[in-house]
């Protein structure tokens, strides 16, 4: 019987004069703690702003009223029924929660509008949401590892705020 002969070329780009400024962009790429992929984004989640409501970071979805430019990025998420939620000042806020399609974590969230809107939506005059949140410590960037800022502002056993026997 003859040998199968296949033949293949493996090009790289080592060369830093070969590499176009949209190859010199890096994409970040995130996981849940469960390892399923969750979000694609050009920049690192840490060097974006964070809401002060709940430290979660902001990723503008829609450009800016003053030139600000929509960020590049891709999430790979389930989008759950709206809920209300009542914040410390007694002030409410309707959420769009955005959990991971494999262990339903919660990930993130919108606040006006869902992420995606139905065709009759769009033709409506309907705006998708003009930012996405994803909550702190829900997501890493190294596949199979709890996130570093998973358990901020968490109390560990015998850390309470009074001791006891003290």
């Amino acid at each position: 019987m003859p040998k199968g002969y296949s033949r293949s070329a493996i090009s790289t780009s080592e060369d830093p004069s070969a590499q176009t400024q949209t190859s010199k962009s890096k994409l970040t790429v995130m996981y849940c703690a469960c390892s399923e992929f969750i979000l694609v984004i050009d920049k690192p989640l840490h060097l974006l702003p964070q809401r002060q409501t709940d430290g979660a970071h902001i990723i503008r979805n829609a450009p800016g009223p003053d030139g600000q430019k929509k960020r590049v990025f891709k999430l790979n998420v389930v989008q759950q029924k709206p809920c209300i939620v009542e914040r410390r000042n007694g002030l409410c806020e309707r959420q769009y929660r955005l959990s991971c399609p494999r262990c339903t974590l919660l990930v993130g969230y919108t606040s006006n509008a869902p992420l995606t809107l139905h065709k009759l939506d769009q033709d409506a005059g309907a705006r998708p949401a003009e930012f996405v949140y994803i909550l702190r410590g829900a997501l890493t960037e190294t596949q199979g590892r709890v996130p570093r800022d998973a358990f901020v502002g968490e109390v560990g056993p015998g850390q309470g705020s009074a001791a006891v026997g003290a």
